[in-house]
């Protein structure tokens, strides 16, 4: 087993490799664990050497939340997923929720928020509505594309639990 310390006095760096299996005699004189000690030039090449992934890392999108809202518009059933790392994913999910026959995929976002409305009196006029980051702002989107008379059936985002 490999361990790895570092220790910033004074601005130097030491770094020690604790090693397993180690006799209890070379366990007390830890002169043979010191491999190096890093001078201030030393410490910057390091942290130099050591921005370089943190910066590829920082600038690398963040993994894609995807949400998907089924609906069936014979059935007025209606089914969501929400946090799926694929559009595919959120689809089927969306669609086993959905439980009944005839529901199809009606939006599908990623990192953002959607909302499905229909009219009151009819399972098959449905409008939808995108936002963002807002679950309500999406539905209100949704209800004023949809008119007089509806009522909003589901809202969910991509990346939050709902």
């Amino acid at each position: 087993m490999l361990g790895f310390t570092i220790v910033l006095p004074n601005l130097q760096i030491t770094s020690k490799i604790c090693i397993k299996n180690l006799s209890p005699q070379r366990l007390l004189n830890r002169t043979h664990l010191d491999i190096f000690t890093m001078t201030k030039p030393k410490l910057l090449g390091m942290a130099t050497l050591l921005a370089i992934p943190m910066t590829i890392l920082a600038s690398m999108p963040a993994l894609a939340d995807y949400a998907a809202i089924a609906y069936s518009r014979s059935t007025g059933y209606s089914g969501y997923s929400w946090k799926h790392y694929s559009a595919s994913s959120a689809r089927d999910v969306a669609i086993r929720s959905c439980n009944s026959r005839g529901c199809t995929v009606e939006v599908l976002v990623q990192n953002q928020c959607a909302a499905l409305a229909r009219k009151r009196n009819s399972y098959s006029f449905v409008t939808t509505g995108v936002h963002p980051n807002s679950r309500s702002a999406a539905g209100n989107k949704a209800m004023a594309a949809c008119g007089n008379n509806c009522q909003l059936v589901v809202s969910v985002c991509s990346n939050v639990d709902n």
